[in-house]
């Protein structure tokens, strides 16, 4: 069973294409010029570009791939959820959540893993990614590097996009994580109370998997703006999301077939946020919503503060 998911996963990783924009239309781009706001300012459009890439022709195969993964994966799910048990045991590796606070930012505590299954786990914790887009904005501010502080700039747009998807289809679909299922393959309860939802987290939130879906946008935003890299990252990238996904079973926070949507969604909104990054080529007619921007109001005569929404003629 575990190589049914393995190989699962391994098409899934390799073929997501949601995002992918005619190459005329890629040819035709180059960098913009960033400002502080960006990653904010793109967010409200981005919603509007996921449902023009993902809802066409050209992206039916993949629309396909995720439905036809999700679907063998979740026919499995009970063998699959068994098989990571098994491998976490055969590796010693614990289930059970072992981290540790190591201090408090506004209030909330920052925890860190003391151990092999909680490091796993880590790997898609939001703090981590968070992180990471920490050090590119530092290095891209300490020595001017522009292309590291747009890297840092899309991060943030593409797990805030992720994050937000992610969390409004878990409160409609409402299935039961492993470790709380009361059925098999673990219960769906559509539109949930939001209630109960908030009180008992775990019993409506595993579908589908934040964490490989942040993961995933975080390796697509390096790879898109480091191209010759590309392979590296991904070749680092994969096997970690992988690790990550077989301790999630592991530790029973998720089933096998939360995964697939989970990553079309992060690289989806990875390669937006790129794309986000690059503007036109003069000459080239942009559409209206590419050249459509909400920045930041200085305060006028009347001394207020606001957003304003411009579009480039």
């Amino acid at each position: 069973m575990l190589r049914i998911f393995t190989l699962a996963l391994s098409v899934a990783l390799s073929g997501f294409t949601l995002a992918s924009e005619p190459q005329k239309r890629k040819a035709n781009r180059v960098s913009s010029p960033l400002t502080w706001y960006d990653w904010i300012a793109n967010v409200p459009r981005d919603y509007s570009l996921f449902y023009h890439r993902v809802f066409r022709e050209e992206a039916l195969p993949s629309i396909t791939l995720v439905a036809a993964s999700s679907a063998v994966l979740w026919f499995y799910d009970e063998e699959l959820l068994a098989a990571g048990e098994r491998w976490g045991r055969m590796w010693g590796i614990s289930p059970n959540d072992n981290m540790d606070t190591v201090a408090h930012v506004g209030g909330f505590p920052i925890q860190m893993p003391t151990d092999t299954g909680t490091a796993l786990y880590f790997i898609g914790d939001g703090w981590t990614h968070a992180s990471i887009a920490t050090m590119y904005l530092s290095y891209g501010g300490a020595f001017h590097e522009v292309r590291a502080l747009h890297t840092a700039s899309q991060m943030a747009e593409a797990i805030l996009n992720t994050g937000i998807s992610v969390q409004v289809l878990k409160h409609v679909t409402g299935r039961e994580s492993p470790l709380v299922r009361t059925g098999e393959r673990g219960v769906w309860r559509m539109l949930p109370d939001q209630k109960k939802y908030h009180q008992h987290v775990s019993n409506y939130d595993a579908y589908p998997s934040g964490h490989v879906a942040t993961a995933m946008a975080t390796m697509t935003v390096m790879a898109g703006n480091y191209p010759e890299y590309a392979t590296g990252i991904q070749i680092v990238g994969y096997p970690l999301i992988t690790l990550l996904s077989l301790q999630m079973l592991n530790n029973g926070v998720h089933w096998a077939s939360d995964y697939p949507l989970g990553l079309a969604l992060g690289y989806t909104f990875g390669r937006i946020a790129v794309e986000n990054g690059k503007q036109p080529i003069p000459g080239v007619r942009a559409t209206w919503w590419e050249r459509t921007k909400l920045m930041p109001l200085s305060p006028g005569s009347a001394g207020y503060y606001g957003m304003q929404m411009i579009t480039v003629l």
